[in-house]
């Protein structure tokens, strides 16, 4: 068990991206087995639309300023 671990512990410090390729790449061929080719990307369109949802609160942007820059400012919002 130790040298399992140690082997993870030299891939991640000398080889990162490689590594998160990896895993990446592993868990992505398992959504799409599991959920179809369409349902996996429609998942992963999702995650990134909130991603990006995410981001611009965190970087404390007025969310109404967001939606109306993305949507465009109509009278209907107000």
């Amino acid at each position: 068990m130790a040298g399992i671990r140690a082997f993870f512990a030299r891939m991640w410090e000398e080889r990162r991206g490689a590594t998160v390729g990896i895993i990446i790449g592993v868990s992505v061929a398992a959504v799409i087995l599991i959920f179809g080719f369409w349902q996996s990307v429609f998942l992963m369109l999702s995650g990134l639309i909130g991603f990006a949802i995410g981001a611009r609160i965190d970087s404390k942007e007025n969310f109404q300023k967001m939606m109306n820059r993305i949507f465009g400012d109509s009278e209907m919002m107000n």
